[in-house]
């Protein structure tokens, strides 16, 4: 998601951690396409639980690309 000073990089995951999928946007380095842009990126890794139908956890990561 881009807006007007920042990016957003989500991965959502289904019964699996927020880190897990924090872990796979730094891997897969998703962030790297928009580098050039030079504005603040922002990871965000989500969890949705089936069970209780809902976000469970979520974990940010903030990189600063120059």
């Amino acid at each position: 998601m881009r807006l007007k000073g920042v990016i957003y990089l989500f991965e959502f995951k289904v019964d699996k951690s927020a880190e897990e999928a924090l872990r796979q946007i730094e891997e897969k380095q998703y962030w790297q396409r928009f580098a050039a842009e030079e504005k603040p990126i922002h990871l965000v890794g989500v969890s949705f639980s089936k069970e209780k139908r809902n976000i469970v956890d979520w974990k940010e990561k903030t990189l600063k690309v120059d």
